[in-house]
């Protein structure tokens, strides 16, 4: 059976038996980076041979045999006079394996009859063979060798000689075997049975090489298993250490670093790789009160990087002899926010104290903009996530330099709404710890975009290379001075955010410019449960998709009071303008666009405008308009690939089906929730809710049924309601 893991693999009640015929073992665990736990499992094999083994470790960190019995094969017949010796019942390579209550037995050497006379008589196999830096623990059980060669001659023999029995360990030089409660006993020498001479072969030594004794149990270092300290530049970092001991022991510690050292059995000791850490130190001796008190010191490290080290203790007992304590971790760093690696949490905090790493809540970085400055642009597999607790975050500081942005990478996931105390992403809630990434560096804006001019130009900066797989979600985004909230290529989902007060000028829109590459996969832009309001452009659009191959999505999202002050220009819509070449997807789903403005009195311009492949449905268009009160509605510049259905229009079009010109009836000015008499209510379609849609903006379920509406759309017994907002 092979095994190749990261993660924690067990087996327990299992029978494992092999016959052999492939000269393989039965169970193998190979480049395990993880644990594997054996439990109450019987490992056989029929026949083996010299340098084989039932069961076979290698190159593996963490391998736990508890209640289990592992039997070596007995040797090959090669040929009536050609016997081969017993089989290892376990061999380690390179490995680190715990045995807890095992009984592990050799396998005895090939041999049942022969017909001359027989002096190459080979030996019993081992029970465990530990080579290249092995390290084995072994605990209450019974290690025993195989039996050594010995049969029957029927006749025509001489002289026949017993093999010798099998040592009960062998441990090559630089691997390290401990045992406690345990019996190791080589195995019984072969004793042939003919007319002739016999000479019966020796029993097998209980160890060959050196065995690290414990004459009792473990003490551990007292204090916490994990410490972090600050590196002094000059001294290093200090490591206070408080253990007790034998008055009168000589005490040793080694440390290594994180990649170098792991927990080993249910003790949870020696992780070092057979002492080969790369720091030792001589902590001294033992004082008559049996508390040693002193310290040791780590290199220290450059601002904004960390290193954990394992830190053991050792006490000599012997010229052989060694009790070691458990493995304790300690993180040093250079002060400053550490810089995040794939599958790390960063905890970021505006009113945190300056110092911080970022590690935790206790220790959350004060800064966003150093946060973000210091991850990687791409993360791999698995992404750096950001919590950022309620407060407001700026690219720069006041008076700093309004070209600076937030960046935006491959495998980030920022997200806001923490209060600073959860220790889940499901206990914070974006509605209530309002986080504001927030252009007014100097915090002197006005009314009407009054005060500006020194904001930062654009708080959002995504554009400069591909992204894949970003995502912020919990965030107001507010504040840009003249090149909109944000601009993206590539894959990256925006939700629960909420972009307003905003401001682009010349070609630029006031929120979002989205563009792609002319080749390679689709990239996908999603907004979804977010606010669009109070952002103003010029000759924009608040949204623009444009280019080659892009999809832009808008799930359940609100466009409110919106302005563009030109009316030439390339973009021919206020809120949205996704149009392009026949390849550009754009998918607009239980929205609101209502109260957005054109400042000039011109007849071509929408509220919003697509092009090819475009689905619309389930949304309100309401009060759009123009200084003359013409209304802006929505503009299809393509006949391909077309599904408009389900909306609130005020101009329906050949080939669109089921919408309403009907009054939305909202709650009241700037409130656009449906009101108890709106026709729009259980009126739409709930094939056209994404799946991931399942909350309104105010945090309500998606699809709810309201008693008092007939339910005239497209459903079961609940049917969603057009627009943003679900009653």
């Amino acid at each position: 059976m092979g095994l190749d893991v990261d993660e924690v693999v067990t087996l327990r009640g299992l029978h494992l038996h092999g016959t052999g015929a492939a000269d393989v073992p039965v169970f193998r665990v190979d480049s395990c980076q993880g644990s594997v736990h054996v439990q109450d499992c019987d490992i056989t094999q029929d026949r083996g041979a010299d340098g084989l083994a039932s069961a076979q470790v290698f190159g593996s960190l963490d391998v736990r045999f508890a209640n289990c019995e592992i039997t070596g094969g007995v040797g090959s017949d090669v040929t009536s006079t050609v016997f081969e010796a017993g089989e290892t019942a376990l061999s380690t390579i390179a490995s680190r394996v715990t045995l807890d209550g095992c009984k592990v037995i050799g396998g005895a050497a090939g041999g049942t009859v022969a017909y001359t006379s027989i002096t190459d008589t080979p030996p019993g196999g081992a029970a465990v063979r530990l080579f290249s830096r092995s390290v084995a623990w072994v605990e209450g059980s019974e290690l025993t060798g195989g039996r050594g060669f010995e049969l029957n001659c029927h006749s025509g023999c001489g002289v026949l000689e017993g093999g010798d029995g099998g040592p009960g360990v062998r441990v090559q030089p630089g691997s390290i075997l401990m045992r406690l409660d345990s019996i190791m006993q080589g195995g019984e020498g072969g004793i042939p049975y003919a007319a002739g001479t016999n000479v019966p072969g020796a029993d097998g030594p209980p160890l060959i090489g050196v065995e690290h004794l414990f004459p009792g149990r473990l003490r551990s270092l007292e204090g916490p298993d994990i410490v972090r300290t600050e590196s002094d530049p000059a001294l290093g970092t200090v490591v206070p250490v408080r253990l007790t001991g034998v008055p009168g022991e000589t005490v040793t510690a080694w440390a290594s670093e994180q990649a170098g050292f792991r927990a080993l059995g249910s003790a949870g000791i020696l992780g070092l790789r057979g002492f080969d850490a790369a720091l030792t130190f001589d902590l001294g001796v033992v004082p008559s009160t049996g508390i040693l008190e002193t310290s040791l010191v780590l290199p220290a490290e450059p601002a904004g990087v960390a290193r954990t080290y394992g830190i053991q203790s050792g006490f000599r007992t012997g010229p052989n002899g060694l009790r070691l304590s458990r493995v304790h971790a300690v993180t040093t760093h250079g002060g400053g926010v550490l810089a995040p690696t794939s599958g790390d949490v960063v905890h970021v905090a505006a009113d945190a104290a300056p110092g911080g790493d970022g590690s935790s809540w206790a220790m959350a970085a004060s800064s966003l903009a150093d946060v973000l400055a210091v991850l990687p642009l791409s993360t791999g597999e698995s992404p750096v996530t950001v919590w950022v607790k309620a407060g407001a975050y700026s690219p720069a500081p006041p008076g700093g330099d309004a070209d600076a942005t937030f960046p935006i990478g491959t495998g980030w996931r920022i997200l806001g709404g923490f209060s600073g105390s959860e220790a889940s992403e499901s206990e914070r809630n974006p509605l209530t710890h309002v986080t504001v990434l927030d252009g007014d560096l100097n915090g002197n804006d006005l009314p009407n975009f009054g005060g500006f001019s020194d904001n930062s130009a654009q708080v959002l900066q995504g554009a400069a290379y591909e992204i894949d797989s970003f995502l912020m979600d919990g965030f107001t985004i507010r504040g840009a001075n003249g090149s909109g909230a944000l601009e993206v290529r590539g894959h990256a989902r925006f939700s629960r955010c909420v972009f307003k007060d905003n401001l682009g000028m010349g070609l630029s829109p006031s929120v979002a410019l989205y563009s792609s590459t002319s080749s390679g996969d689709v990239d996908v832009l999603t907004f979804q449960d977010c606010v669009f309001a109070d952002n103003r452009s010029a000759q924009k659009s608040a949204i623009v998709a444009e280019q080659f191959r892009n999809r832009l999505e808008l799930h359940g999202c609100l466009f409110a009071r919106n302005t563009k002050t030109m009316y030439f220009g390339p973009s021919r819509a206020v809120a949205v303008t996704a149009e392009g070449s026949s390849q550009c997807d754009t998918e607009i789903l239980d929205c609101t666009f209502a109260d957005n403005r054109l400042l000039a009195n011109v007849t071509f311009q929408s509220c919003v405008t697509v092009g090819a492949r475009t689905t619309v449905a389930n949304c309100i268009f309401w009060n759009n308009t123009i200084p003359s009160g013409e209304v802006l509605d929505l503009r299809v510049e393509s006949t391909f690939g077309i599904t408009i259905e389900r909306n609130r229009l005020t101009f329906d079009q050949p080939g669109w089906s089921m919408n309403t010109s009907a009054d939305p009836r909202f709650v009241g000015a700037g409130d656009y929730r449906l009101a108890a008499d709106s026709p729009l209510l259980d009126a739409g379609d709930n094939t056209f809710v994404p799946a991931g849609l399942t909350q309104d903006l105010d945090g309500d379920f998606r699809i709810k049924d309201d008693a008092g509406a007939p339910n005239v759309g497209v459903g079961q017994s609940r049917i969603v309601d057009l627009g943003a907002f679900e009653r």
